[in-house]
């Protein structure tokens, strides 16, 4: 029995094993304390003791959670585009190294990849955040492997409706769409990374607590974990409380704060089966609107259009409507919106339901270095759509290496 204990923890001298004592959380079923022989190892400070009397039983449960022990935990603050390739990045790089959790204080994953559904049919759906995806020759090359999953999964497909005003920058540019909603690319990647992925988790204060972090989030007990990644967007990193501020005094948190965005509504109309939105586009930019800037027959648009379910339309507002109106009652702005798009089109039906949904932080204006967004990269078209496939960020590995808060 000494040799098969020696052989669960990797140690080649004879080790005595006096006695097991393990703590777990009620809630998460997670063993966090052990002590072996004279050594105890303290993973946290919460649950209730069980003094184990069986050898074999001591045996058997080191062997299925010990390595769970020894595997780093690491929490990425977001299930977003960035988030959830994070996640999947990571565990395909330290695939038996890392446990991964990921908390999202929304409802749902997708971030600003989020597709919103039919409260009367699931099956009739509408991204209110990106709404295709430009690739540039850039990114077209040096993430190619992304993009080629995404292909052979059936989750990207090229974009061949017609799109109205659509400005092409940049030569080589190749635009695709997503058949079953923008959201479910962070759904393959999350997949992917096998996460334990908690929503309503809403994360007020991080402190440092000596190699390891506490997490404290809305409504819930503090959890501790030896790396957090934060990809929310900058303006909510700078809202942390806890050890936050300390960490990013001085010179970071001057260049956090001069990253901007801009803001901007979006409605979802959904539609009952049968209805026809009688337009010769699929999506069209508006030029001429003080209001509307992009509109989307969102299941023509993916190429999805069913008899059975009704179709959705999506609109998004100009960055100076955002602007003007982001403190406003949702429900007035959505009326608001609704008026301006009865005179961009007169003939349109009445809706079963209307969504609306404020995009806060829509798009990056000014990046961290205090430059504009460059084009070297998977980028959104000029009516709001969001959302890129992101790389792992280098500072990842390194923050992780030694137990760091780092920013993706």
């Amino acid at each position: 029995m000494t040799q098969e204990f020696n052989e669960i923890v990797g140690c080649k001298t004879k080790c005595n094993l006096i006695r097991t004592e393990f703590k777990f959380s009620d809630k998460h079923r997670r063993w966090v304390h052990v002590l072996v022989g004279q050594q105890y190892t303290e993973l946290c400070n919460s649950g209730r003791s069980i003094i184990l009397k069986s050898y074999r039983c001591r045996i058997s449960l080191l062997r299925i959670y010990f390595f769970a022990i020894l595997m780093s935990r690491v929490l990425i603050v977001g299930a977003g585009l960035t988030g959830s390739v994070c996640a999947c990045l990571l565990r395909r790089e330290m695939p038996n190294k890392v446990s991964i959790v990921v908390w999202d204080k929304a409802r749902g994953a997708g971030g600003r990849m989020s597709t919103s559904r039919s409260p009367s049919d699931p099956n009739c759906t509408a991204d209110l955040g990106a709404q295709y995806i430009t690739a540039t020759p850039y990114y077209a090359k040096t993430h190619r492997s992304f993009y080629d999953e995404l292909l052979a999964h059936g989750i990207l497909k090229p974009l061949v409706a017609p799109v109205e005003g659509m400005l092409m920058k940049e030569e080589g540019l190749r635009n695709f769409v997503t058949p079953r909603g923008s959201s479910s690319i962070v759904k393959h990647y999350l997949r992917e990374s096998g996460a334990e992925v908690c929503f309503d988790h809403h994360i007020t204060h991080i402190y440092q607590k000596g190699a390891s972090w506490e997490v404290q989030r809305k409504g819930g007990e503090a959890e501790h974990f030896d790396a957090v990644v934060l990809t929310m967007p900058t303006p909510q990193l700078l809202q942390l409380q806890g050890d936050v501020p300390s960490l990013i005094e001085g010179g970071p948190r001057q260049k956090l704060e001069s990253v901007s965005y801009s803001s901007r509504y979006a409605l979802g109309l959904f539609y009952s089966a049968g209805v026809r939105i009688d337009v010769p586009w699929a999506a069209k930019y508006i030029a001429d609107n003080p209001c509307v800037r992009f509109i989307s027959v969102d299941d023509k648009k993916r190429n999805v259009e069913s008899s059975t379910s009704g179709p959705s339309l999506v609109v998004h507002t100009s960055v100076a409507f955002g602007a003007e109106h982001l403190e406003a009652a949702e429900k007035d702005v959505g009326c608001l919106v609704l008026a301006e798009l009865k005179k961009v089109l007169p003939g349109l039906p009445e809706p079963v339901s209307v969504k609306v949904q404020k995009w806060r932080y829509s798009q990056v204006r000014a990046e961290l270095n205090g430059g504009t967004p460059s084009g070297t990269g998977s980028r959104v078209a000029q009516g709001g759509a969001v959302g890129a496939t992101l790389p792992l960020p280098r500072t990842l590995h390194r923050s992780f290496a030694r137990r760091s808060l780092t920013t993706a």
